[in-house]
């Protein structure tokens, strides 16, 4: 099953930063998250994971959001 990034932010009321199109198939982790997947931020100490992720999209919250290179969807908290 496929999702896009607005589809995902939509049911989770989440803000798009980037493009809303990009389209999502599985999930993993900064580190090992390649073309297709979402990955997520919460713990600061993984933040210069954003650089080199390969996630197509990245749920984090606003004070990292410039951080992310491609399709962040922003959560409140």
């Amino acid at each position: 099953m496929r999702l896009t990034a607005s589809a995902i932010a939509e049911q989770f009321g989440l803000t798009v930063v980037g493009d809303g199109t990009t389209e999502v198939n599985g999930v993993a982790t900064l580190a090992h998250a390649g073309a297709g997947q979402l990955s997520f931020l919460s713990n600061p100490r993984y933040r210069p994971q954003l650089a080199d992720t390969h996630a197509a999209v990245v749920v984090l919250r606003a004070d990292d959001a410039e951080a992310a290179k491609g399709t962040a969807l922003v959560a409140k908290d």
